[in-house]
């Protein structure tokens, strides 16, 4: 559960700084920790450690994300992508 919030405590400050996040997993997310649960207590611990890894890279993603930039470069052959050659050295 602690994952769960986690990601509820990142989700809530990209909110209130008006941060969009591409993914935030408020379907998938709930579900996995409800799934931990009923594992561990059926004593299904593979089980429980697989959904359990599949949580923390949901909540691992989401705390790498970064916000989108404007300023990206779309392509490597673009001219203002070429950097300046000196002419001593062309």
């Amino acid at each position: 559960m602690g994952l769960y919030f986690t990601r509820l405590n990142h989700f809530a400050f990209a909110k209130e700084r008006s941060l969009a996040l591409r993914q935030n997993y408020n379907k998938e997310a709930p579900r996995l920790a409800i799934q931990v649960g009923r594992y561990a207590h059926a004593r299904q611990h593979n089980r429980m450690h697989g959904s359990l890894r599949k949580l923390k890279s949901k909540v691992e993603r989401i705390l790498t994300q970064k916000p989108k930039d404007k300023n990206k470069l779309h392509s490597l052959h673009a001219a203002e992508a070429e950097p300046e050659i000196p002419m001593s050295l062309a």
